[in-house]
């Protein structure tokens, strides 16, 4: 080669330092990290792909389990921009580094985190009129919380909400009646970084007035039957029904403010069913529980 050729080549590979002695200088190789550009899971394996880099004459690809002490995983050649990281395991945190060897001197990539896990899996029910409880009914491996989202139709667009670290979250800004729709996402908080699942399928969730309880019914007069109801929480009033029938025939007859009811109309020798159903205005709107167990009152003739 001549000079000028050689000057090229270490131009492009080193660069120049002074030494403390005048008139020398230290050649130093020129590194550059090759950096990850993407994880990627196909059970069982991990894919972890690199920005392969000027001058490199291999690649390491080392890993880390749950935080612990880096390992080489394998070594291969400078042409190459991926491997594949076979039987990885569910619900374990890896984390990935590419060690770019040049002739004399080693670069090392930023460190990249990964966690292989499953959508979790959600259930709603009632928590009350004005609560929603979102239950996780089956979890993901190895993360460490959960996002919960939330949205008002099973298409629409999914507000983030609230978190838990636990496999429970409770809804408390909802309405008495109407329908939400739920999406969790697991998470994994780490130092600095967080990691997240896929979000689960969509659940939906209403939270309803509790059915109410007829403590008591009885003839209270030779033309008088009362009823007394356990009170229910959120009610505004109660929605009185009656049947001459066990099992049909009701008719809403009145509506009490109060827990107690006393129906005026019954006749003698007659025998009555009675049901009560909570109610909780809505924006406007009449929201009912479900029907209480009826009651039976028997009038007798005297």
């Amino acid at each position: 080669w001549d000079t000028e050729m050689i000057r090229s080549y270490y131009d492009r590979n080193y660069d120049y330092t002074s030494s403390p002695l005048d008139n020398w200088w230290v050649l130093v190789e020129k590194t550059q990290a090759a950096e990850i550009t993407s994880l990627s899971y196909n059970k069982p394996n991990t894919t972890i792909k690199w920005k392969k880099v000027s001058g490199a004459k291999s690649y390491e690809i080392w890993y880390s389990v749950n935080n612990g002490e880096l390992k080489k995983l394998a070594s291969v050649a400078s042409s190459k921009n991926s491997y594949v990281h076979k039987k990885v395991k569910t619900g374990t945190l890896y984390t990935y580094v590419i060690k770019t060897k040049y002739n004399s001197s080693t670069s090392e990539s930023d460190p990249r985190v990964f966690i292989i896990t499953t959508a979790p899996v959600i259930k709603t029910a009632s928590a009350g009129y004005d609560r929603i409880k979102i239950t996780i009914s089956k979890t993901s491996k190895g993360m460490t919380g959960y996002d919960i989202y939330r949205s008002n139709s099973k298409s629409g667009t999914y507000s983030y909400i609230g978190s838990t670290a636990s496999t429970t979250y409770v809804d408390d800004t909802v309405l008495t009646g109407k329908t939400y729709y739920y999406k969790a996402q697991a998470v994994y908080e780490g130092d600095g970084f967080s990691l997240y699942s896929s979000k689960s399928a969509a659940v939906t969730g209403k939270a309803v007035l509790s059915k109410p309880v007829i403590a008591s019914a009885s003839q209270t007069d030779s033309s008088v039957a009362s009823l007394t109801v356990n009170e229910v929480a959120g009610a505004d009033r109660y929605y009185i029904y009656r049947s001459t029938s066990a099992k049909k025939g009701y008719k809403k007859i009145a509506e009490s403010e109060t827990a107690l009811f006393n129906d005026l109309t019954v006749l003698p020798g007659k025998t009555y069913y009675y049901q009560v159903k909570a109610v909780r205005d809505v924006n406007g709107t009449a929201v009912t529980s479900a029907a209480s167990t009826y009651k039976k009152v028997k009038i007798s003739l005297s």
